[in-house]
């Protein structure tokens, strides 16, 4: 039904290059959560990442768990 449903939007030759697995990577993006990767490309208006707060903030969530680095992400854009 999926397959079906995906198809009748986005019926192009350009999705028919796609492994399902590539597919699933586009959509819904890697399941590795790589916190320093998103501290080295966070922007900060205000703040400056040499500032204390900043760099708190980094220590306490590079202590996180996985779950817990999920739900900072659905708290920060909605999506985990």
């Amino acid at each position: 039904a999926f397959y079906r449903g995906f198809f009748t939007v986005c019926d192009t030759p350009s999705f028919k290059v796609f492994h399902y697995k590539e597919l699933e990577m586009l959509i819904c993006g890697s399941r590795d959560l790589n916190f320093h990767e998103l501290e080295d490309n966070t922007r900060y208006e205000g703040f400056s990442k040499k500032d204390p707060v900043i760099r708190w903030f980094w220590e306490i969530v590079h202590e996180f768990t996985e779950g817990q680095k999920r739900l900072l992400l659905s708290f920060a854009t909605g999506s985990d």
